[in-house]
């Protein structure tokens, strides 16, 4: 019984998405570290170089849900839409609570004709 609980567990910790892995404490340090590099990039209206920085963190730490918010953030000025919406859809996933996220994600998913999931968005 044991042993078949164990592969049960190792199958469902396979069949999670990448942003669903837990970082490292070393990871997570510098996670934050090029967040806040990104940050201030996005403060400075360098939206490339903090797109990249956002990238670096997410990779490090892919559960990181605020990089995901402020990459999104960073891509919907350099006109990457589809990707913003990507990145706003996946920190919905991991904070489902933030209406300011539901609320770019819609309008992202309305200007890409995507009436029926912007609508749920809305509401």
């Amino acid at each position: 019984m044991l042993q078949g609980c164990r592969l049960i567990t190792i199958v469902a910790l396979l069949s999670w998405p990448a942003h669903a892995q837990v970082a490292s404490l070393a990871n997570r340090a510098k996670a934050i570290e090029l967040f806040e590099r990104g940050e201030k990039a996005l403060a400075n209206k360098e939206y490339f170089k903090a797109q990249a920085h956002y990238t670096e963190a997410i990779r490090l730490d892919p559960r990181y849900a605020e990089a995901y918010r402020s990459r999104a953030i960073a891509r919907e000025h350099l006109g990457e839409n589809a990707k913003a919406l990507t990145d706003f859809s996946i920190f919905v996933d991991l904070k489902p609570e933030d209406s300011e996220a539901l609320f770019n994600r819609a309008v992202l998913r309305y200007e890409a004709k995507q009436y029926n999931p912007a609508r749920i968005d809305f509401l």
